[in-house]
């Protein structure tokens, strides 16, 4: 049986049209089971892991900023409760922009249009990983206009795992992942605050994006689902990682089994030599690798995905008749010092997406945490400002 709402609890927000999301300080009416006990615990650790690593007293984020991200839970349809993570600067600037439009004569729906992004993180990673300098980047600017949105996938973070799977050592399929993320979009458009929604996805993350975008359309096909756009973050293709691996066995076949055995023994969790060969360029400090090192080693209690049944799933086939490819709608960014997803794997994801491919030097797989994080986040922000005004 799968963690559930109790039947009364769930039938009562079921009737609501509101959001469900489920604030970390109010009481829980989600009924205990046996796998959400037995998580509580490594929750509580990360928690305060994250706390110590960034440096501050709670679970917001790291930076003094005028706007602070809130923890919240959502209930996915069969019953799993998901930890998210959310930072909106309509609570900061809202009231200056109101008054500002009153100082000029302007009606309170010339104010600016607020734009949502839901991060999805890569595997062995979590929610975390946007919050340490993308959420300030983003919600930290009067003038951007951008909610901020990320969400642990089940079995990572801090979000829970259905009480029966065919693996208890895989969290779930690409398919299931991405009703998730279909779902959690869903519900922030329930809100009717925010005129354009885009998924960001990273690496494993990334994939899971592609799924849930491609298949983002009413029941006619026509293209016209709730996420607007999409940013691809050193993503896996399409089509998956398996060329990928080749192309790295053949190019440097040493550095390649390092990093393959660090992904099979999660090397990189409790190594930091080997956490910066996967994750990070030179240029990131040692004691920020060793920070974020301890914070990936905390942050799966299962693996995302089985990658001996991904191939099932693959590749990624586009259901919106194109409407969901183009410049305007899909961004996609890569580093030339990636040794987990290469160049020409980021080229291949750009054509399938009919966009281009934007490669960065110096920089590695983590892209929101590398020295070079606000280049990336530059980048993002053009493309927002400028799909935005071309839909």
């Amino acid at each position: 049986m799968m963690m559930r709402l109790s039947s009364m609890t769930k039938a009562t927000l079921m009737t609501k049209k509101e959001v469900v999301f489920v604030s970390t300080t109010t009481t829980s009416r989600t009924t205990t089971t046996s796998r959400t006990a037995q998580t509580r615990g490594k929750r509580a650790t990360t928690k305060r892991l994250w706390r110590r690593c960034s440096g501050g007293g709670s679970s917001s984020s790291s930076s003094s900023s005028s706007s602070s991200s809130s923890s919240t839970q959502f209930v996915t349809s069969d019953g799993v409760l998901l930890h998210c993570r959310e930072r909106r600067r309509t609570s900061v600037f809202a009231a200056a922009e109101k008054k500002e439009n009153n100082n000029n004569n302007k009606n309170d729906d010339e104010t600016i249009t607020t734009t949502a992004l839901v991060f999805l993180h890569g595997s062995y990673h979590a929610s975390w990983c946007y919050e340490e300098f993308f959420f300030e980047y983003f919600c930290g600017k009067k003038k951007a206009g951008v909610d901020a949105f990320a969400m642990d996938f089940r079995g990572q973070g801090e979000s829970g795992l259905p009480t029966t799977l065919e693996d208890e050592k895989v969290a779930g399929t690409m398919e299931r992942h991405a009703m998730d993320v279909r779902e959690y979009v869903a519900r922030i458009r329930e809100r009717k605050m925010y005129e354009k929604v885009y998924v960001v996805g990273h690496s494993f993350g990334g994939l899971i994006a592609q799924k849930a975008f491609a298949e983002d359309v009413d029941e006619d096909g026509g293209g016209d689902g709730n996420i607007d756009g999409m940013i691809l973050l050193a993503s896996v293709p399409p089509t998956g990682n398996g060329e990928m691996v080749k192309r790295f066995l053949k190019t440097d076949l040493w550095k390649s089994l390092k990093i393959t055995y660090a992904f099979i023994a999660k090397q990189f969790g409790t190594d930091s030599k080997s956490c910066r060969e996967c994750f990070f360029s030179k240029e990131v400090g040692e004691e920020d690798v060793k920070k974020y090192m301890r914070l990936i080693n905390d942050s799966s209690k299962a693996r995302l995905l089985d990658l001996r049944k991904l191939n099932e799933e693959l590749p990624i086939a586009d259901k919106s008749g194109g409407k969901k490819k183009g410049k305007e709608k899909v961004l996609v960014i890569g580093g030339r010092d990636d040794y987990v997803v290469d160049a020409t794997g980021v080229r291949e994801t750009a054509e399938f997406w009919q966009t281009e491919a934007i490669l960065i030097d110096g920089l590695a797989h983590d892209v929101m945490l590398d020295t070079k994080w606000q280049t990336v986040a530059e980048r993002m922000m053009q493309f927002i400002s400028h799909s935005s005004s071309s839909q």
